[in-house]
């Protein structure tokens, strides 16, 4: 276009501007509003006309202090400024029971396997950092009793799981469970009843055996931990057992189709001195699977 079209040309031009509301559609503030919703997590930054729009509620990183938890729980824990742990489950099993109407010592709570967000904080602040907990804790200052009964089957579900000695919050009950520490640490007994609890013990004699191996393996060579069901008690009422067998895959990536299933016996007896052996040629009957 020369320089004169475009002097006569109007100068004017088409700008399109998008407003986001500053008021919850109606259907939000309903759900909002309702009794189970403990809280939405928006909120409107800025100008409606300047560039204002909706962001996640960022959450506050606070702990419950001595003052709240005397207030809610009548005694602060020793084990309040404990971190929550994180459940590690070991490579190999001996045995996992399941029992779907148990008692737990809920001393003896010191994790969750239930949510990963929580391994790392202290008991004392999971109360104002659970996604959940205000609204457990407003139901447990109108039912206490909630915590103390005795039934069979609580409802809603609650399920635990101890491994190694450690107990952790398995499936559902995060956040109920963290309020039956505070507050059954004050009573005269710390058990919560009637909740599902599986309890694995864990072959440590292989385990060793297993990270042992791993150091001394040549960089080509893989183990593999293998624990199978060998048997199953599942015809008792309310409770099951499961026993297994273990075994360590070792698997030469170099050479394909060089593996070897081994028990505990000949590791501790062959192959781990095999591997000691400082001569050129070593790893004895072994030198196929491991060169």
């Amino acid at each position: 276009m020369s320089r004169e079209g475009c002097e006569n040309t109007p100068r004017c031009r088409t700008k399109w501007v998008w407003i986001i509301d500053d008021a919850l559609p109606s259907y939000y503030r309903t759900y909002a509003g309702h009794e189970y919703t403990w809280k939405v997590g928006v909120n409107y930054v800025g100008e409606r006309l300047n560039g204002g729009h909706w962001i996640d509620e960022q959450p506050q990183r606070t702990a419950m202090t001595d003052e709240q938890i005397k207030e809610l729980f009548d005694t602060v824990p020793a084990f309040a400024d404990s971190c929550i742990e994180s459940l590690r489950p070991a490579p190999f099993l001996r045995s996992i029971s399941r029992c779907w109407s148990a008692s737990v010592n809920t001393g003896l709570i010191c994790g969750t396997a239930a949510n990963p967000n929580y391994p790392g904080m202290t008991w004392r602040e999971l109360p104002d950092k659970g996604e959940k907990m205000q609204k457990n804790i407003r139901l447990f200052t109108v039912n206490p009793e909630y915590y103390l009964n005795l039934e069979q089957f609580r409802a809603p579900f609650m399920s635990f799981c101890f491994h190694g000695g450690k107990g952790y919050v398995a499936e559902d009950g995060c956040h109920r469970a963290c309020i039956a520490k505070f507050f059954l640490y004050s009573q005269p007994s710390p058990f919560l009843h009637g909740v599902h609890l599986t309890e694995v013990q864990t072959d440590a004699r292989m385990t060793n055996l297993f990270y042992r191996l791993k150091k001394l393996l040549p960089t080509w060579c893989a183990a593999f931990p293998n624990s199978q069901e060998v048997t199953r008690n599942d015809d008792a009422k309310g409770w099951s057992t499961s026993f297994y067998g273990n075994t360590l895959r070792i698997e030469n990536h170099r050479r394909k189709g060089f593996n070897a299933d081994f028990q505990a016996e000949e590791l501790e007896e062959r192959l781990i001195p095999a591997l000691l052996t400082p001569f050129k040629r070593r790893f004895g009957t072994y030198r196929n699977l491991l060169n």
